[in-house]
Parts: C-alpha cells; sequence; structure tokens
C-alpha cells in the first residue's frame, strides 16, 4: 500500500513540477483564466468552482454491484468559492449510506496553465439493517485539487484523507481529459486506501448539451478485486447562470 501512495504522490508532482513550459504554449498566455471544458468528473474532483451566482444540479445514477443514486447541488458564492450539497443512497431504503454532505471548494490558483484548489466537506451517514436503523456515523474530508494543460489536453490530480468515527482512509485519483468538440474524453484512475487498497480506471465521455449543461457516461473496471464487478455511472449536469453585479 505504500509503494501505491507513493506512486499517486510522484504521479502528482509529474504533472505539476517537471512538465516541460512548452508544453501549454498554444494556449492564449494572456487570458489569465484556466479554461473549463466540463462541470463534473465521474469520481475525480474537478479543480473549476463555480463563478458567482451560479447554481448546478448534478444527478448521478452509480451502478456496481448495487444501484445509488446520488443528487449534489452547488452555488458559487464569488468566482472561486462554492458551496456544495450533497445527497447520496436517496432511493435505497433500508440500505446504510451518506444522507449528506456539506463541503466548500475554494480555488486558490487559477491561470492559463494551471489552477490548484482546496476542498473540504463533512458528511453523516445513517446505518440501517433490515427493519430498524443501527446507528450513525460522521466523517470530514479534506482534499488539494491541481490540474495543469498538456497542450489541449487537461490532466487532474486530487489527494485527500476521510476522518470518521471508525477509521481513516486516504484517497487519490487522476483524471485525463481530451476535447473532442462537443463531446469531451475521459479517463480516470481511481484508488482508496482504508486497510486495503481498491484501485479502479473508469473510460467515458461526457457530451455537452444546451449552455452549460451535459450529459455523461463511463464505466468504472476494477483492477486486482475479483469480488468486484464492471459498473456504470450515467449523469445528467443542468447550469444556471447567475446575474453579474
Amino acid at each position: 500500500m505504500a509503494l501505491r501512495v507513493r506512486i499517486c504522490i510522484l504521479t502528482s508532482i509529474y504533472f505539476f513540477f517537471l512538465l516541460k513550459p512548452g508544453l501549454g504554449q498554444d494556449l492564449d498566455e494572456d487570458d489569465g483564466e484556466y479554461h473549463q471544458y466540463i462541470q463534473e468528473f465521474f469520481f475525480t474532483e474537478a479543480v473549476y468552482s463555480q463563478e458567482k451566482k451560479e447554481l448546478q444540479f448534478t444527478l448521478s445514477n452509480y451502478y456496481q454491484q448495487q444501484n445509488e443514486v446520488q443528487l449534489l447541488v452547488e452555488y458559487g458564492f464569488t468566482d472561486r468559492l462554492q458551496m456544495e450539497v450533497e445527497l447520496s443512497n436517496i432511493t435505497n431504503k433500508g440500505q446504510g449510506g451518506y444522507i449528506g454532505e456539506l463541503g466548500f471548494l475554494y480555488n486558490v490558483l487559477n491561470n492559463s496553465k494551471t489552477s490548484i484548489s482546496l476542498a473540504t466537506n463533512a458528511g453523516i451517514e445513517k446505518e440501517t439493517g433490515d427493519e430498524f436503523e443501527t446507528g450513525t456515523e460522521t466523517s470530514w474530508e479534506v482534499k488539494t485539487i491541481f490540474s495543469r494543460h498538456l497542450g489541449i489536453f487537461q490532466a487532474h490530480v486530487d489527494l485527500g484523507a476521510e476522518l470518521s468515527d471508525e477509521e481513516t482512509g486516504w484517497a487519490g485519483n487522476v483524471a485525463f481529459l481530451a476535447p473532442l468538440g462537443r463531446i469531451k474524453g475521459i479517463l480516470e484512475v481511481n484508488s482508496v486506501f482504508t486497510g486495503n487498497a481498491n484501485w479502479q480506471v473508469t473510460p467515458g465521455f461526457i457530451l455537452s448539451t444546451w449552455k452549460r449543461s451535459e450529459l455523461a457516461l463511463g464505466m468504472p473496471i476494477p483492477l486486482y478485486d475479483t469480488d468486484r464487478v464492471l459498473g456504470l455511472v450515467a449523469r445528467l449536469t443542468i447550469e444556471f447562470e447567475g446575474d453579474k453585479d
């Protein structure tokens, strides 16, 4: 497990400190803003924050051994600070899962080549049996998100820790984004460390529909774990632009 943690750390260092300066030279050096191709990835945290007074709704359906529906609502207080509320497991009555999470994301660095954000959230989970509630569990997560242009492509890396009443877990995700007009190709490498390391790759695509809304479809493929099966993620994101002062 320690070797895989080092691989995640070294991967992020490679992308953001060892890349040649010329990789992003086709971008407008005077633009001053990091280009946003999509609204959300499948599992990786995107570096982008909501702009001031923007309101975004994301409805996701995750299917991997069991079905889970998730609703994410994001609102931009400023062009760099956003609040988000997430409701998970909202259709699985009688099964334990996160009732909700409240989080914030702040974009601390934003230029034409590189963007860095910090994120934190607190969650509560209801643990249930077949017929009755057995307890609740609270958690707190902190995360750092890096992104850099690689020519016209983008790489996003998030590294974080989650502390709960029972254990501490570590997670790292790497996502590559290829803009192909209205369609964006996505490839993610996802990992979670809670005693054992769970790895998966998630290829998929995101289709920009009307204005800033999008449809997405991805397929999580587990690695090394024969007990897990192929999954499917379907997602709809709708964003409402805020009134600028």
